[in-house]
């Protein structure tokens, strides 16, 4: 809106307009990319993660124990966790281990989905901004985002778009600001290869072309924007300020960081010993409630003695 105003301008995770609906094809094609890095590193043998997650996703158990399991919420709780190379591979061993017959890591995204999702955003801003920006009348969100061919579908997207026109009635904005305007301002667009949220590509194809002064740095292995402010801090500010001080964006320092699949946390052995605490805390409570009417019954007997 105000060109003049702006000498540099520098984007990190950069979501150009009509992209704000995540494509199934898209994200099936991510967890290919995190597929075939994990083959790179565990060798030949190891099972196919795409495969894997397909697998798992098309025939989910209802329940572990007597912890029940969506098969919407688990898929919504993996996507967002895909974002970032931290969390990504505790997502990907869960599906693993649910391969192998154990789904209690599935049974906890279930239950943590109601506890994360809601806190994610602010969601009465996020259905204003996003469905005024990018929502399409007459578009079959609900049937275009779950293709049963897909992986993973877009289970964010389906939860977004399959409820805001019923809930958050859609006013969109200008034309001109739902569109790529070219423009001279200097602009540099940084985006991780892996970025689940915003997937690189876009910004590279569809907005770049359009910046006549435009730069782009993707770096590789690195997820969504918690990771470019995580990681490498000594390249990060030599990246940026370099831009802003001169034009021209030096990546020189950034080194190849390749993907860490050990997962920082494993939500199986989280969920069982949550489950033994709640036992324990049960056995606890009965125990105690025995002892106290025991004391009860040994105190009336003695006054009747």
């Amino acid at each position: 809106m105000y060109p003049d105003s702006l000498l540099r301008s520098a984007m990190v995770g950069v979501n150009p307009p009509g992209h704000f609906v995540w494509s199934p094809q898209v994200v099936d094609d991510q967890i290919h990319y995190y597929s075939n890095l994990w083959k790179q590193q565990a060798g030949a043998s190891a099972p196919d993660l795409a495969s894997v997650m397909k697998s798992v996703n098309a025939d989910m158990p209802d329940h572990w124990l007597f912890l029940p399991i969506d098969p919407g919420k688990v898929k919504s709780v993996a996507f967002a966790m895909l974002y970032h190379r931290t969390t990504a591979p505790i997502i990907l061993d869960a599906y693993l281990s649910a391969s192998k017959g154990d789904p209690s890591g599935l049974a906890l995204m279930s239950l943590a989905c109601d506890f994360i999702l809601p806190k994610m955003a602010t969601w009465g801003e996020f259905f204003a901004i996003g469905s005024s920006a990018d929502y399409e009348p007459g578009r079959d969100y609900r049937t275009e985002l779950n293709p049963p061919e897909s992986i993973l579908g877009s289970p964010m997207s389906l939860l977004i778009w399959g409820s805001a026109p019923g809930n958050w009635p859609p006013i969109l904005m200008d034309e001109q600001y739902r569109r790529i305007n070219p423009t001279d301002v200097e602009t540099l667009l940084i985006n991780g290869s892996v970025d689940f949220s915003t997937p690189p590509q876009f910004a590279i194809e569809d907005l770049l072309p359009s910046l006549k002064n435009g730069q782009s740095v993707l770096i590789f292995e690195q997820g969504h924007v918690g990771d470019f402010w995580g990681f490498q801090a000594e390249a990060r500010q030599r990246l940026l300020t370099s831009f802003y001080d001169t034009g021209m964006a030096d990546a020189s320092l950034y080194e190849y960081l390749p993907m860490d699949f050990k997962p920082a946390m494993k939500f199986t052995v989280i969920t069982k010993i949550l489950i033994a605490v709640s036992i324990l805390l049960m056995v606890g409570l009965v125990l105690l409630i025995w002892s106290l009417i025991r004391r009860k019954i040994k105190h009336v007997n003695s006054k009747e003695s």
